[in-house]
């Protein structure tokens, strides 16, 4: 039986689409991209504070959302690394 497969999903095509507008410079900017001295810190304060249970409602928003957004800018190195290691970065 031929299976199907399924679509991909909106995150996919996202991400997808933006693999596809890196070029050698821009996948190589992606890789260098780092949090500030000042943003990792607060990131491993709300990280701490989160263990502990000692957030507010806010603070674990926040800590939520950044998170979030550093899976989101993981996984979009990784597409820059891939996109390096295809030679298709041009």
């Amino acid at each position: 039986m031929n299976e199907v497969a399924p679509p991909a999903s909106p995150v996919e095509n996202v991400l997808s689409a933006i693999g596809e507008c890196l070029n050698q410079q821009s996948a190589e900017a992606l890789l260098r991209l780092r949090a500030s001295e000042e943003m990792q810190a607060r990131i491993e304060w709300l990280a701490e504070g989160n263990t502990e249970g000692r957030l507010s409602d806010t603070e674990r928003d926040e800590y939520e959302s950044l998170v979030r957004l550093g899976n989101f800018v993981a996984i979009l190195q990784s597409r820059a690394r891939q996109r390096l290691s295809e030679g298709k970065a041009a």
